[in-house]
Formats: C-alpha cells, sequence, structure tokens
C-alpha cells in the first residue's frame, strides 16, 4: 500500500509542477507595464493573437486577422475573419485552413515566446450576416501554457448598456496597413477614447444602419482608427489593474473618423456554451501535417537566421 500511496503523490506532484505556472497567470493582467508611442513593447498585450490564414495560390499561411485569446484553448475574432473567402454568407468553415500564433510580436520573426497553433474547430454565429453577429470562436488543437507573453484576456460580466461605455478609453493593437500599404512587422496599438451613437452618425450617416444596442462607437477627431489587418482583434479596456475585452473591431467607414466595434457582453452565454464544451484535442490528425512542418520550419529558421 505505501508503494501505491507514495506512486500517487509522485503523480500529484507531476501535476501540480505542469498546473502552477497557469495558475500564476491570471486573466486580464499582464506582467509587461511599459509601451512607447504606437510600438508595442514585447509582452504589453499578452492575449492579443495573430491568425494567419492559408493561401490558395501557394498554399502558404499568411497573416489575415487578429484576435483574442480568452482561455487555454479558445480565441474569439470576427466571423468575417474565417467564413469563406468566396461566400460569406456560408457559415461552413474548413478550420484547417488557420493558424494562430500566441506571443507574436514582428510577424516575419519566431522568438521562444511565441507559440503556434492550429485550429480544429471555428464557431461561427449562428446569427452571422455581413452586418450582424460578427463574431467567431476558434478552438486551438492544443491548449497553450501561459507564460509572461501569453495570457487570456477577461470577458465582461456585467450586463450594461453599450452607452454606459461612453467616455471610457480602450486600446486597440494589430498589425494594421501602413502609409505605404504594407502590412507592419511590428505589432502597433492606438488608445480610443468611446463615444455615444448621435455623434458617430454626425460623422458618417451611413453608420445609423449597423448601430444599435449590440455595436459601439470609438475615436478621435483627428481620424486616428483602427485600419486593414485589425479586424477580428478586439478593444481593450483597463478597470483597475485587470483588462476586459469590450468588443471586436467592427466596421471602419473611410468617410468616418470613428470605428464601430461588436460589444462582447450580449454573446457571453453563446461564448460560454462553446467553452464549457471541453472538447477533446485531438492528437496530430493528418490535415495537421501541414501545420506541423510550417511550425517546425518556423522555429528551425528563427535558431538558425
Amino acid at each position: 500500500m505505501s508503494k501505491f500511496v507514495s506512486f500517487v503523490v509522485l503523480n500529484l506532484l507531476c501535476l501540480l509542477k505542469f498546473a502552477l505556472p497557469q495558475a500564476t497567470y491570471q486573466c486580464g493582467i499582464r506582467v509587461s507595464l511599459v509601451g512607447r508611442g504606437s510600438q508595442v513593447e514585447r509582452g504589453l498585450w499578452p492575449w492579443h493573437v495573430a491568425v494567419f490564414r492559408r493561401q490558395e495560390r501557394d498554399e502558404q499561411f499568411k497573416y489575415y486577422c487578429g484576435g483574442t485569446l480568452i482561455s487555454e484553448r479558445h480565441i474569439l475574432t470576427a466571423a468575417l475573419c474565417v467564413v469563406d473567402h468566396k461566400d460569406s454568407s456560408s457559415l461552413h468553415v474548413d478550420p484547417y485552413e488557420f493558424q494562430v500564433h500566441l506571443g507574436q510580436y514582428n510577424l516575419s520573426e519566431v522568438s521562444d515566446s511565441v507559440m503556434i497553433r492550429g485550429v480544429t474547430k471555428a464557431y461561427v454565429h449562428p446569427n452571422f450576416q455581413i452586418i450582424e453577429n460578427d463574431i467567431a470562436v476558434l478552438v486551438m488543437q492544443l491548449p497553450v501554457k501561459y507564460s509572461d507573453a501569453v495570457i487570456p484576456i477577461c470577458l465582461p460580466q456585467n450586463a450594461d448598456d453599450v452607452e454606459e461605455l461612453v467616455g471610457q478609453r480602450g486600446w486597440i493593437t494589430g498589425w494594421r496597413k501602413m502609409e505605404n500599404g504594407a502590412i507592419s512587422e511590428l505589432l502597433r496599438m492606438i488608445s480610443l477614447p468611446v463615444i455615444s451613437h448621435e455623434k458617430c452618425i454626425q460623422s458618417d450617416w451611413a453608420l445609423a444602419t449597423i448601430l444599435h444596442e449590440h455595436v459601439f462607437c470609438a475615436g478621435k477627431n483627428s481620424g486616428t482608427k483602427p485600419g486593414e489587418g485589425d479586424a477580428g482583434g478586439g478593444i481593450y479596456i483597463s478597470y483597475g489593474d485587470r483588462w476586459l475585452l469590450r468588443g471586436i473591431v467592427f466596421v471602419t467607414s473611410e468617410n468616418s473618423v470613428y470605428t464601430t466595434f461588436l460589444s462582447v457582453q450580449p454573446y457571453l452565454t453563446w461564448i460560454e456554451d462553446i467553452l464549457a464544451k471541453n472538447e477533446t484535442r485531438q492528437d496530430f490528425p493528418v490535415n495537421h501535417f501541414t501545420n506541423f512542418v510550417q511550425v517546425f520550419y518556423h522555429k528551425l529558421k528563427a535558431n538558425t537566421g
């Protein structure tokens, strides 16, 4: 019996060894707290995710959208980032088209802090349309191990009205297109205040057709706003030392200096139902062989370059 007890204790200690590092990280609380201007310091936004999509012409993965880590296996993004290119009205998604990079800072550099995962499932909101319910959840093949560079963000729990966000300041991060038309190699960020629906509509009357109780507006008169490449990313608002995901980059109108965001709070029940599924991981299906080769290639290149 003593040997059995020793065996159980040893196994528990082994489990604790791997579980404790996860427990030391809390959602929405980051380790790095310093940023300079619009360029992001490494680890400043540990929940921001780079979503890559396989290109038809060469079968290579290319940066496509942003996303936000909300659990060890789940990423929240926009539905338009994952639906079929040719038929965005179709809810059918091939998850093996996607690869996600966590802890990424430089798009052309895969450092030791970067975790690359394949995607085994993609949930698009069942009532998604082009300007309605633009939200999706990606399920990673394997859970991520939290680190200073990879931490999930917290989801809001209070059922507040989007108008109650007016005046609060949110942060948006992403690898957006620069003035020269090229995607920024380095992760960038902007800070924007949430404004009222009325002020947003005054800047562009076309926005009146998409502003409702699930959508809010943010921006500056200067015209600083998210751009192409930021889609699917979140707007993060600080509440003390904890950060919450309050919205997803929704629509950026060329005629408006402001941007609209889909509020996350009204979709919490749908999101939590997905998180509760606790799907068993898929141990390296054949379809993920290409993902494995990609990860191996990037790591080898980073170590030898």
